[in-house]
């Protein structure tokens, strides 16, 4: 699965970019124009944080979603406002 989200402006544990899918997300590339047009955060299921170019970012998995914060900053959480980031997922159909 593919897409992209508009960034909002928040981050940090009270306000977490959530992507949800019609499937158990394994693995998701969260793509990062804003830091750097070739940047791109990797999340695997199983991990609590993942390494992202500027630090590590909390994750929480859901059966078929994806939600991740950031305590520093918009632009580390990769939620700047106005900013259209894609996404590519793979899963499977245990959700």
């Amino acid at each position: 699965s593919y897409g992209s989200y508009v960034g909002t402006g928040e981050y940090g544990a009270d306000h977490p970019n959530t992507l949800t899918f019609g499937f158990r997300p394994l693995l998701v590339f969260l793509g990062d124009p804003v830091y750097d047009q070739y940047s791109t955060v990797v999340c695997m299921r199983g991990r609590d944080n993942q390494p992202g170019p500027r630090g590590r970012i909390a994750t929480i998995w859901g059966n078929n979603s994806l939600s991740w914060y950031h305590g520093s900053s918009a632009q580390e959480q990769a939620n700047t406002s106005g900013v259209t980031y894609p996404y590519v997922a793979i899963g499977d159909n245990d959700a």
